[in-house]
């Protein structure tokens, strides 16, 4: 057999092999359902917490890792969301302005209003 022959015939073996663990691989899987991450992708959450009034709404919220939360400011003057151990700060946020943040480790975060320190409130990431 001739060089070139060998080559394509090892190729054409070396296409059907990975050809075949592609296929089983699709079939460990679950062909037709969604991998993990796509289903947990599905399960992330959205929470809004209100700034009116001076006061977060709610003053406790429990997450997941990996929810959005979104702080909307209701009030007429600018608010932040700082938390305590400063391992997340919006800045200020205008009135009628918005900030969000993806919840990205466990932990109780208790956070306030630079401005504003009397308004405190506490975000539970599970």
């Amino acid at each position: 057999m001739a060089m070139g022959a060998r080559m394509s015939r090892w190729a054409g073996m070396f296409v059907l092999a990975l050809t075949c663990c592609w296929g089983v691989r699709v079939a460990a899987a679950g062909f037709g359902q969604k991998p993990a991450t796509q289903a947990h992708d599905a399960a992330r959450q959205t929470h809004t917490v209100l700034i009116h009034g001076f006061k977060f709404q709610p003053d406790s919220l429990t997450v997941k890792v990996g929810d959005t939360v979104v702080w909307k400011n209701a009030d007429m003057v600018p608010h932040t969301v700082t938390a305590v151990d400063k391992s997340f700060d919006s800045g200020h946020i205008a009135p009628g302005g918005t900030w969000k943040m993806v919840a990205k480790r466990a932990g109780t975060y208790m956070y306030n209003c630079t401005p504003h320190p009397n308004m405190r409130a506490k975000l539970i990431v599970q």
